[in-house]
């Protein structure tokens, strides 16, 4: 029996409510996006920066998200795919906010809101 030696590579997922759980963005992916539509933030939407994402499809008619997708694909180019990977882990946008069953802080619930 031969032991082979295994590249490794960095997680790729992140946990989500309720245990599930969901690959991060690749970074090729996220590059080819870019180079092809990202005038119109089609990279911003498939990193979850759906906010950004939205900026450069209501701003495309001025070319300024043309020219910032071209920075941002500079970005991705020089970044390699371990930091990327941690950038997104940390990014609080892939990090979903669950409302089902809690209370925002400061805010009573709506039940004891009818009642008053």
């Amino acid at each position: 029996m031969g032991t082979q030696s295994a590249k490794q590579t960095p997680a790729t997922s992140v946990t989500k409510g309720h245990g599930q759980s969901r690959k991060h963005p690749d970074r090729k992916t996220a590059m080819l996006l870019c180079a092809v539509l990202g005038g119109l933030g089609a990279h911003r939407f498939y990193l979850g920066q759906k906010g950004l994402g939205a900026l450069y499809v209501v701003f495309s008619w001025t070319f300024v998200p043309l020219i910032a997708s071209w920075i941002d694909l500079a970005f991705l180019a020089a970044q390699d795919d371990e930091d990327f990977v941690e950038e997104q882990r940390e990014a609080p946008i892939l990090q979903p906010l669950v409302f089902e069953g809690r209370v925002r802080r400061n805010e009573r619930p709506l039940r004891e809101a009818r009642r008053a």
